[in-house]
């Protein structure tokens, strides 16, 4: 699922991240923050607005160091 993430003054990346992840409670504090800002009714892609890298470490924590099928990707697209 594509998620957008950057805070409000600086570059926006996109990432593809398993729906379930979402769900961890690193992301979903995250997911929260976007909620507060955007609120629950936002249309289009989900936008998390927070620095890259807080989004970085959230996704590690999360995804561990499995060897198996990549769970995130980021895409290098930059907004």
């Amino acid at each position: 699922m594509p998620v957008y993430v950057g805070a409000e003054d600086a570059a926006v990346e996109r990432f593809v991240v398993r729906a379930e992840l979402l769900g961890a409670p690193a992301l979903a504090e995250l997911l929260g923050r976007a909620a507060q800002e955007y609120g629950y009714r936002h249309q289009g892609p989900i936008r998390i607005p927070c620095p890259v890298a807080v989004f970085r470490r959230a996704l590690a924590s999360v995804a561990g160091d499995d060897d198996d099928e990549e769970e995130v990707e980021d895409d290098g697209a930059r907004s």
